[in-house]
């Protein structure tokens, strides 16, 4: 538990450290930090060949998303525990587990209300991946990196940049997801609406 305290120092938000801390010693739980990784927020992988849980959390995350992330993944070990590999890895047994792990942290008033808020909304879903939630991830979007734009919040027809490189114009909306045509090959792409993005000039 002294290796998990010192790795969390400064990653999670005040009111939550002894709670974490029980998660990882009862699910006897190895966490890993790691660099920035734009593909995914954090995996869980169970155990194989005689080692226990293994969970990597990004290193770089805001400590509101950091602790909702590393809940969905214990939330993970806890159903292995429990059922093993004969449930759907975010089935029934998941969701409810994960409720069980985020209600106290809201009762505790751990998140500003905003957050709070929204992962009420979400908690009433829980889909797979919180950026499927729109409304959560833009609220935690405020804290993560406010100086951030989101593709939903500029113009039809803005030419944008992502980290590699690519550029692309944003077009209309398709249901959950904006299509956008790539200024490089002239393809269409479809984009979470929350997608982090640099506006450049035409």
């Amino acid at each position: 538990m002294a290796d998990h305290r010192q790795l969390l120092q400064g990653h999670l938000p005040g009111g939550s450290d002894d709670m974490v801390l029980e998660w990882l010693s009862n699910s006897a739980v190895v966490l890993r930090l790691t660099p920035s990784r734009h593909s995914k927020l954090g995996t869980y992988h169970p155990p194989r060949n005689g080692h226990t849980h293994y969970i990597t959390i990004n290193g770089d995350l805001h400590p509101f998303t950091f602790l909702i992330i590393l809940a969905h993944e214990i939330a993970h070990a806890m159903t292995w525990e429990r059922y093993r590999n004969r449930v759907r890895p975010h089935g029934t047994e998941w969701k409810n587990l994960y409720r069980n792990l985020m209600m106290p942290l809201l009762e505790r008033h751990v998140f500003p209300g905003d957050v709070t808020l929204a992962l009420k909304h979400y908690l009433g879903h829980t889909y797979a991946s919180i950026v499927t939630d729109t409304q959560l991830t833009r609220v935690l979007q405020r804290y993560q990196a406010p100086e951030r734009i989101l593709l939903d919040d500029v113009p039809v027809d803005t030419i944008f940049r992502l980290n590699d490189g690519r550029r692309f114009r944003k077009k209309e909306k398709l249901r959950k997801r904006i299509r956008c045509i790539c200024q490089d090959n002239h393809r269409s792409y479809l984009f979470n609406p929350v997608t982090q993005i640099n506006p450049v000039d035409p």
